[in-house]
């Protein structure tokens, strides 16, 4: 089966990120990636897994009722 290509808009992630003074060096360290892992996985060019949408939705306190929002949303 052939897997469409999806394009996420991670921009409310990065304003969440922002608001919590979290650049791409310091989020991926806490979630144990490399930074260019995440800017890839920002820029939708690679997935996030889902321990690291975990490790992000604990650290910066996302509800549930708003994963969607950061990480499903598509362009």
């Amino acid at each position: 089966m052939k897997q469409r290509n999806v394009t996420y808009n991670y921009s409310a992630l990065q304003d969440l990120m922002n608001s919590h003074s979290l650049t791409i060096s310091v989020l991926a360290q806490k979630i144990s990636i490399s930074p260019e892992s995440l800017t890839k996985k920002l820029n939708s060019q690679s997935e996030f897994t889902q321990d690291e949408i975990r490790k992000i939705v604990s650290l910066l306190r996302i509800p549930p009722e708003k994963i969607t929002l950061y990480f499903f949303t598509i362009l």
